[in-house]
């Protein structure tokens, strides 16, 4: 044993150990030993054993010596546990421990620039306060750094961790500070849960699952982070009052802000980029959004509520999408919104108002929640189409979705809606898609050239489906799970399948009078083919097909009725038989409106010479005919 006294420090002594061949071999022997405030003094080795301090000690490396100080657990429960207060472990690397590399159930203690790698946590701080863990390196353990059970006013500073699960976790602690932390290549960059008034600043993670992670935490500022390359930058569960200011979010794989079930949560001046979902709130109220740039985003912001409760938030103007502003309006009556360029407009719980030629350059025009708006003559094209989500009672039309990477136009729990003259073609996925959706009018609208089928029904009933040109559609229109809609009057053109009716009860046709629908893999004569029904995948039949594409708009033809004939005759008689006659006629009709008959043939007059007759009668017989069947008359004049 190598012992130094040095009293002029207010009595410290100083302590060696040396694995090989020293007095103390082992820490422990040290730490037995020692008083409080002594320092003691650790050789290069490796040291296979558990250390407790209970009296305020400082555990460093011997200055000018080369090489790593070793701490194996291969197993064991815990490196070193703190208890005494103001303690200081500094230079050591610490491995393959069960629960911790260094736990900390104490105050004031300072742990800085070790090497933690291959234990359950890296440094555990249980019901522990005024701590500063700084500049350590922690690999390859399952939790890096974890305050629990109520750890407060603790300091973590320029730590590294990488190919952790979890690198910095918060449990049930308040008011800390998490600062200059460098995390890469875990499941979770930093995860609250249950927490409040921590100090989130300047912290680097990159390809972590989830970046910054908050679960049920109230009043927490994460600002001035850079977070990059994962699946979610913040994401943020169950929490209010917290504020995200500062904050770099790029190359996410699937939503740079996500936010559920939150409420009174304010998000500023935070940039994302090149991420797949911009910023999604579900479910949440009161949160505010201000001037956040999105650049990059394949969709910037999406909100969606499920509960009646989620769509009430203050979203400004200044938050943009590629430059172009966000619009999102909420509790209107009467608003006109015309003729703006946006990247994102949604109407929500509004009414009356009018949304008309506008043009959406990212995202999609949504309403949301709203009755008895005006929907018209928008382009809404190669961004993500068009969505009525709860929304009745409002009109849709004219308006242009093209070449959008989802449906063109869906309508979700919505109900007597009239979508009408709308173009809704060349879709990545449906022309217009209803999900549980009743009563709508669906009439007059283009839809083809769509990747999966023209119009979808899915659980939803009632709707009229009439007057659509349906062409050129993977399938033309699917209805599956859906009962009581009506579809007739709609051409249906060159699509890959036309039609199919699965697990539904649905009227294709409007009856032997209106007919039903035209179909181009259809041929057969007549006005209305009564005698060729079309047989639709799934057991439906259209009765009445037309034989010509928008055929109930051209004129029915009717049979003539009520053929009159004058008859004058010039005939020689031999009593009562009529001998010979020269026949002329004129012919009078009484036909239904607006049908014209064919007469320029003349009538057919057939007279029998040994046919039994007064000299001054005649019998006629006169035909008429029409396209597709033969009426005759047989007046006597």
């Amino acid at each position: 044993m190598l012992l130094i006294c040095l009293l002029p420090l207010g009595g410290a002594r100083m302590y060696i150990v040396d694995s090989e061949g020293f007095a103390y071999t082992t820490i422990n022997e040290a730490v037995a030993d020692a008083g409080d405030e002594d320092i003691i003094y650790i050789k290069p080795g490796t040291y296979s054993e558990e250390v407790v301090l209970d009296k305020k000690l400082y555990l460093m490396p011997l200055k000018g010596e080369e090489g790593p100080i070793v701490l194996q657990g291969d197993g064991m429960e815990a490196g070193i546990t703190i208890n005494a207060d103001g303690c200081s472990i500094e230079g050591m690397t610490i491995a393959g421990f069960a629960e911790a590399g260094i736990k900390v159930a104490s105050a004031g203690n300072l742990i800085k620039n070790n090497q933690l790698t291959q234990s359950r946590a890296g440094i555990l701080l249980f019901d522990s306060s005024d701590n500063e863990v700084s500049g350590n390196a922690l690999t390859d353990c399952t939790g890096g750094i974890v305050l629990y059970a109520g750890s407060k006013n603790n300091r973590l500073l320029d730590n590294q961790i990488s190919n952790s699960s979890l690198s910095i976790l918060l449990r049930d602690v308040p008011g800390n500070a998490i600062t200059g932390n460098k995390i890469s290549s875990c499941d979770y960059g930093v995860y609250l849960m249950n927490c409040s008034n921590n100090q989130i600043d300047q912290n680097a993670i990159k390809e972590s699952t989830f970046g910054i992670n908050l679960e049920n935490c109230t009043d927490n500022t994460i600002q001035g982070c850079t977070i990059e390359s994962g699946g979610y930058g913040l994401n943020v569960l169950a929490s209010s009052g917290n504020v995200f200011q500062n904050n770099n979010l790029t190359s996410f794989e699937d939503t740079a802000i996500n936010m559920i079930y939150c409420r009174d949560n304010e998000f500023k001046d935070n940039l994302v980029k090149d991420s797949q979902f911009g910023i999604i709130v579900l479910d949440s109220e009161m949160n505010a959004l201000e001037n956040n740039r999105l650049e990059g985003t394949d969709r910037g912001l999406y909100v969606e509520d499920f509960t009646g409760h989620g769509l009430n938030n203050q979203i400004s103007e200044t938050n943009t999408i590629d430059g172009e502003p966000i619009l999102y309006i909420y509790g209107q009556k009467g608003a006109v919104i015309q003729g703006r360029e946006v990247a994102h407009l949604t109407l929500a719980e509004s009414q009356d108002c009018t949304v008309q030629g506008n043009t959406i350059t990212n995202d999609a025009l949504m309403l949301a929640n709203s009755t008895g708006n005006r929907i018209v003559e928008n382009n809404a094209s190669g961004c993500w189409g068009m969505a009525l989500t709860n929304a009745s009672g409002n009109l849709v039309a004219n308006n242009r979705a093209v070449a959008n990477k989802y449906n063109g136009l869906i309508l979700v729990i919505s109900e007597g809606n009239n979508i009408s003259g709308n173009i809704l073609s060349e879709n990545s996925q449906n022309g217009l898609r209803l999900i549980e959706s009743r009563a709508n009018s669906i009439s007059a609208n283009q839809v083809d050239q769509n990747v999966q089928a023209g119009i979808w029904l899915n659980v939803s009933a009632k709707n009229l489906i009439s007057g659509n040109q349906i062409s050129n559609n993977s399938m033309g229109l699917s209805i599956t799970m859906s009962v009581d809609n009506r579809i007739y009057h709609n051409n249906f053109l060159d699509n890959g399948e036309q039609a199919e009716d699965k697990l539904g009860n649905n009227t294709w046709d409007g009856g032997e009078v209106d007919g039903g629908n035209f179909w181009s893999d259809l041929s057969c004569r007549g006005y209305i083919c009564q005698d060729f029904p079309k047989l639709i995948s799934g057991g439906a039949i259209d009765r009445y097909p037309y034989a010509e594409r928008d055929g109930w708009t051209k004129p029915r033809p009717l049979p003539p009725s009520n053929l009159s004939a004058k008859i004058s005759t010039n005939a020689s008689t031999n009593e009562s038989t009529i001998l010979a006659a020269n026949v002329s006629t004129s012919i009078s009709t009484n036909v239904s409106a607006g049908v014209t008959p064919d007469l320029s043939a003349g009538p057919s007059v057939n007279l029998s010479s040994n046919q039994s007759a007064e000299a001054s009668e005649a019998y006629v017989n006169l035909s008429a005919s029409d396209s597709g069947s033969d009426v005759g008359d047989n007046p006597s004049a």
